[in-house]
């Protein structure tokens, strides 16, 4: 492997330590005399058109942690704070490339790969958002793409011995497929309704929720029916489910994002409060 396809693997910057391993110290050489590959200090070099953040990240020593590694690996961060860099950095470290970055100094040895592991992410993630269901979609989200074994997050979890994680880490469920499925379940959970998510109905198929063992809801994101196919085969489970007993209702993102929306519908239809259910 080249020395610049092996940065263009590490988003346009390495250190050059790891580059000559990866390649070897004459190729490093040679592309930086041919202007190829530039050098911001003695120990990393970077592509021409290298994002700045992740400049950010290597001049810092350190490695993106936190929701930034997060969103990297794909995880839904609900509300993320904009234009911030998360940075696992060793402690002492200071501010020295960018204004808009949060270092969160770490006792542990920083790795030399630009992002720390899933699972470092997410428990440094726990400690800095504090919003319970902003800590809830990550967590779903995080255990929905497998990223973390669910016994290995628990350990680590509990051991940072933070009740509000830990209450978090108990409500989490890793069929939710979205950050609008997690809010839409924790409302209804709050209301008392009895929720099955990611439910799998022979015939039918899995359905976003299953509430009071009768009702499917389904939630509807920006690209619904971008397809006729995927038109079609919604109305045919549909007929199925109700074929079977169950009701299906249907939600927009709008109608999800509304508080109580989707409660006041439901009871609408049911004409059932599982609160006052004796």
């Amino acid at each position: 492997m080249g020395v610049v396809a092996y940065l263009q693997e590490h988003g346009g910057v390495a250190r050059i330590g790891a580059a000559m391993r990866a390649t070897s110290r004459r190729q490093v050489e040679i592309a930086l005399r041919t202007g190829e590959v530039q050098r911001l200090n003695r120990t990393v070099i970077f592509l021409p058109n290298a994002d700045a953040r992740m400049l950010a990240t290597v001049a810092h020593n350190g490695s993106l942690t936190c929701v930034s590694a997060l969103q990297h690996y794909g995880v839904t961060v609900w509300n993320p704070p904009e234009n911030s860099l998360h940075l696992a950095v060793r402690q002492g470290w200071h501010r020295v490339y960018m204004h808009n970055v949060v270092l969160h100094a770490e006792n542990y040895q920083i790795p030399e790969q630009i992002y720390v592991s899933p699972l470092k992410a997410t428990v440094r993630a726990m400690r800095c958002v504090t919003d319970h269901t902003a800590r809830i979609v990550i967590l779903d989200s995080v255990l929905h793409k497998r990223l973390v074994a669910p016994s290995e997050l628990e350990w680590a979890i509990t051991s940072l011995r933070n009740p509000g994680i830990t209450r978090a880490f108990r409500c989490a469920d890793g069929r939710a497929r979205s950050g609008i499925e997690t809010i839409v379940r924790l409302e209804l959970i709050s209301h008392g309704f009895n929720v099955e998510a990611g439910k799998v109905i022979p015939g039918v198929g899995e359905v976003d929720f299953l509430v009071e063992g009768r009702i499917i809801v389904e939630l509807d994101g920006f690209q619904y029916h971008s397809d006729r196919t995927a038109f079609a085969n919604d109305r045919r489970r549909s007929r199925e489910a109700l074929n079977q007993g169950f009701a299906t209702l249907r939600f927009t993102y709008h109608e999800a994002m509304t508080p109580g929306f989707i409660v006041r519908e439901l009871r609408r239809y049911s004409d059932f409060d599982p609160l006052s259910a004796s």
